[in-house]
């Protein structure tokens, strides 16, 4: 039986599979890259690679447009950091491939494997995710000037405590 792991991130607590979970903060933080932000943590499952981002809130468009792109530019440049160092784990580097990626990451097979970014806000009513949703992807596609997003063909989601758990990635 595999060993479950339960992580507690802005109010919601998730529970994951150890070797199918890279906690990439303890490592961030072991090197002490000062100003590197990074998604909570990058979870497999089955053929997903799912780089979550947990937060409380979400700043209003309408009221604070200004922090809410703040919060979008944040969230974006954490997904790229964290992909950066996914990709340095799989491409062998020692520091990472050897102390905290768990060996099912070691044999992932690119071809067949999505790669989704979802923000996980708990306590957002199911009736507003939709909107949220593509706010989020519209000023994604405005900052992804490399393309990254289209490039790796990865989704965007914003779901909250009830979709987490429907997903199998989080316990009431």
């Amino acid at each position: 039986m595999s060993e479950i792991i339960n992580l507690t991130e802005s109010g919601i607590t998730f529970n994951l599979v150890k070797n199918n979970l890279f906690y990439i903060e303890p490592y961030i933080r072991k090197r002490r890259q000062e100003g590197i932000k990074t998604v909570e943590f990058i979870y497999l499952q089955e053929d997903n690679l799912l780089f979550v981002e947990a937060k409380q809130s979400i700043p209003n468009q309408e009221r604070s447009p200004e922090r809410f792109d703040e919060y979008i530019s944040e969230i974006y440049q954490k997904w790229c950091n964290a992909l950066n160092v996914e990709i340095l784990g799989i491409l062998g580097r020692e520091d990472i491939k050897e102390t905290i990626m768990p060996s099912a990451f070691s044999n992932l097979q690119w071809g067949s494997i999505e790669i989704k970014l979802l923000l996980v806000i708990p306590d957002v009513p199911l009736n507003y995710l939709g909107q949220l949703n593509e706010l989020i992807k519209q000023e994604f596609n405005k900052k992804d000037t490399l393309r990254l997003i289209s490039l790796w063909n990865i989704s965007v989601e914003v779901i909250n405590r009830d979709l987490a758990i429907q997903k199998g990635l989080a316990s009431s």
